[in-house]
């Protein structure tokens, strides 16, 4: 085995942080609780620092944006109605306030929000030049509603729009991903980007069919894109409250994540709205902090890691600073805290996805045949009755609707006195029970003696009696390091994927269920064990192999990278969010598809990267010791992994229709045993 020596790149990852004062000194003159408000920036800053966090980052000095820079999404006449904020008395800003939907105007909100936009850019320029490698901007007023020619909906500039365009026009980006889970459409930066496939922009929103704010017919699955963008506008409304963590990741496992294998882009910005977070009386969602870290864990699959991160929504100030902190420890490289079991999605999400796949199915091949088609249902006719049915009697908001003047005042939809106690105490029972607790050292390793590895950056440990996996198994479970790996010359495989999960879940109250994922071909010794989910991929067929809760055996032909990571984002994610493991081990030996390099160590780097989520990051990556230099690539190509860094793609990974079938044919399986699989019906023709 080569040796492996420290790399520029497996040092301490650099997370930028922008926040300044400067940007609290504005606030609604004529209502006291209005939900934007200083708070919103300063508790977060706050949490960090509460966490430590603050002093790990690379922290960057905003700047205030040029005119030129606002003009690139924005008229002279937007610019020139902010210049005009400092010398407006208290009517003349309580006026121009009642002109604009959900706005409020102060003497000191044209520098902080040409502050926010300079401090956006600020991060996008520090991430493009290499002196960060992501960046989180604490950062208000918000922009994504912010459109062309008029301020809209706490936004008076939009930050990522802007964003967007400078990486385009001074970085020569073609391929933009802006994703935006603020509980409102971003509709502003939707209209800046509608027909340029350059920028793929995809919001995640509360909806109620029309209902919810901004109240557009534009935000609902049916648009798309136009001309050269079309199928680069991806809306996934959400038609009920309530949705939490299982909803928001089955968006990203079965829309969202092999859409961006597919595109494969040059930068992720992340309009960062907490809005949804739970206990938020805007969004009435429920996605916890923790889950946000475990979104922006997957995003960093991508433009190694490269997500400017900019703060738009999120109104009840607990849930906000808790997802905020967590989202910049994420970014940091600490493992993600662990989230509640899955459960099965809301039939009103189902229904959404579904929807929106059969429209977005004729320009990503991702999402083809991965649904059998109802030839009785023509979509047009489908789409038609769908208007019929949610749409007749809802007043949507058009210029045609868009009153003399707006409100100033409530508006928003606040929760009662008694509400917001029992939320807080739901929220302060949740920042209880996560478990942020991280081991002095991060990584431990292990290998049987006759091997000969050097890795000066891991910590070896002394071996134990019973094998090497269990020495590394058990530091995690002391919680010692947090994760580990493992190289061994001979397997036995029943001691490895039966006896020694059986004997940590005897042995240690903390682990109560392993998961063992196992890349062989050689599955002999698996048993039943409702403590011990096995997942085996491989690509030799066994006709004694049946899949049960237990034991899943997903066999492919021609297995490669685009199929491997397909199947983790739609079957094996799924289920192990579901299972909710203690302890991850990972087995790779006698790997047909690896020894033929048709899976290489690309592919297994990200499906690692995904594992690494799970259990609070207690994975073990287990190795045979091969003299093939494939198998010391996917070695080597472990370590940013495990050392919490990002990744990747130098392609678009897309599998073909074949594995596309086999995938569609394993999930229709599957459905019987696990009901995290809704999304597979049938689709209009």
């Amino acid at each position: 085995m080569s040796s492996l020596h420290q790399k520029e790149e497996y040092k301490k990852k650099r997370t930028g942080l922008i926040y300044d004062p400067l940007m609290l000194d504005y606030h609604c003159l004529w209502d006291p609780i209005y939900p934007e408000n200083p708070d919103r920036i300063k508790k977060p800053y706050e949490r960090c620092q509460f966490y430590g966090l603050v002093e790990q980052c690379v922290n960057i000095p905003g700047r205030l944006s040029t005119d030129e820079e606002v003009l690139k999404c924005h008229t002279e006449r937007v610019n020139k109605l902010m210049r005009e904020m400092p010398n407006m008395s208290y009517d003349e800003l309580m006026h121009v306030s009642t002109q604009y939907d959900s706005m409020y105007f102060h003497q000191n909100c044209d520098k902080a929000a040409r502050f926010a936009l300079g401090s956006s850019i600020q991060l996008l320029e520090n991430l493009m030049d290499d002196k960060i490698d992501n960046g989180f901007a604490i950062i208000r007023p918000p922009g994504h509603h912010a459109m062309h020619d008029e301020p809209n909906g706490y936004c008076y500039f939009n930050n990522a729009a802007v964003v967007a365009r400078t990486a385009i026009e001074k970085y020569n980006l073609n391929r933009i991903l802006i994703i935006d889970w603020d509980v409102h459409h971003g509709q502003g930066v939707q209209y800046q980007f509608y027909d340029d496939p350059r920028v793929l922009y995809f919001s995640l929103h509360r909806y109620d069919y029309g209902n919810f704010w901004p109240n557009l017919r534009q935000s609902d699955f049916d648009y798309i894109g136009e001309k050269d963008g079309k199928g680069f506008n991806i809306n996934i409304p959400l038609n009920k409250t309530g949705f939490g963590n299982s909803e928001y990741f089955a968006s990203f496992f079965n829309i969202l994540l092999p859409i961006a294998y597919e595109y494969n882009p040059e930068l992720i910005i992340i309009s960062c709205g907490y809005d949804s977070a739970i206990g938020c009386f805007e969004g009435r969602m429920n996605v916890t902090p923790a889950g946000y870290a475990h979104l922006l864990n997957a995003l960093s699959c991508f433009t190694n890691g490269k997500l400017c991160v900019l703060l738009e929504g999120g109104y009840c100030i607990k849930s906000l600073s808790e997802g905020v902190a967590l989202s910049v420890r994420a970014l940091l490289g600490y493992p993600c805290p662990r989230v509640e079991d899955f459960k099965r999605p809301e039939p009103e999400f189902v229904v959404t996805l579904n929807n929106l796949i059969s429209v977005l199915r004729p320009y990503w091949k991702c999402l083809q045949s991965l649904n059998d088609i109802d030839d009785s249902i023509i979509l047009e006719k489908y789409l038609e009755d769908w208007n019929l049915k949610y749409r007749k009697d809802i007043k949507f908001y058009t210029d045609q609707t868009k009153p003399e003047q707006f409100e100033l005042t409530g508006f928003y939809p606040l929760y009662s006195e008694e509400e917001n106690m029992q939320w807080d105490k739901k929220i302060d029972e949740l920042i209880e029970s996560t478990d942020l607790f991280v081991p002095e050292k991060r990584t431990c390793f292990q290998l049987e003696d006759e091997i000969q590895y050097t890795c000066s950056f891991f910590t070896r440990i002394e071996n134990s009696e019973i094998s090497p996996i269990f020495s590394v198994g058990e530091q995690l479970v002391k919680r010692n390091f947090t994760n580990g790996l493992v190289l061994v010359k001979n397997f036995d495989n029943r001691l490895n994927r039966v006896e020694i999960p059986r004997i940590l879940t005897e042995k240690y109250e903390r682990v109560k269920k392993v998961m063992n994922v196992v890349l062989s071909d050689d599955v002999s010794d698996l048993i039943r064990s409702e403590n011990i989910l096995n997942i085996v991929i491989g690509s030799k067929h066994n006709k004694k192999q049946q899949s049960d809760s237990s034991n899943l055996f997903l066999i492919f032909e021609d297995l490669d990278d685009a199929t491997l990571v397909t199947a983790f984002l739609r079957i094996i994610l799924p289920i192990a969010y579901q299972f909710n493991p203690d302890l991850v081990l990972t087995y790779t030996s006698d790997f047909e598809a690896l020894q033929n390099n048709k899976v290489t160590s690309l592919g297994m780097s990200h499906i690692f990267k995904y594992l690494s989520a799970l259990a609070e990051g207690n994975l073990v990556l287990v190795f045979q010791d091969k003299v093939s230099i494939l198998y010391q690539k996917v070695i080597e190509m472990s370590i940013p992994v495990l050392n919490g860094h990002g990744l990747s793609i130098p392609y678009p990974l897309i599998p073909d229709q074949n594995q596309r079938n086999r995938i569609k044919l394993w999930i229709d399986h599957l459905k019987s045993i696990w009901n995290c699989f809704q999304f597979n019906e049938k689709l209009p023709k």
